[in-house]
């Protein structure tokens, strides 16, 4: 089996990235430490824009990306873009974020849920 060179994505609450080469982790870093944003989220592009330069990999050196996923993440990310434009007074974490929290905080006060 090949050695590969996999890139590790996250764009929730704490986006960042990893790179992971030869089955050893090279580098990870969160947005947050270039954007100051804290818990940033979204695509984590000054994150990724570090990490490329410091292990010194171009982008077609990439074998793999893993981007995690929860609950189909795409229909929540076009759901919050429609809910935070509706009202400047929504709350800022987004109607998904708010019905994951509430949906794991149901399952918390059911035991034989969890």
């Amino acid at each position: 089996m090949a050695a590969l060179t996999v890139l590790g994505v996250w764009d929730g609450h704490g986006a960042g990235v990893a790179l992971i080469r030869e089955g050893a982790l090279q580098y990870a870093v969160s947005e947050e430490r270039f954007s100051r944003v804290k818990r940033a989220q979204g695509f984590p592009s000054l994150a990724l824009k570090a990490c490329l330069s410091q292990c010194n990999v171009d982008p077609s050196e990439i074998d793999v990306v893993a981007v995690p996923g929860r609950f189909g993440r795409l229909l929540h990310r076009a759901g919050d873009a429609v809910y935070r434009r509706s009202s400047t007074q929504r709350d800022p974490m987004g109607l998904s974020s708010i019905l994951a929290r509430e949906m794991e905080l149901g399952v918390v006060r059911f035991p034989t849920l969890r």
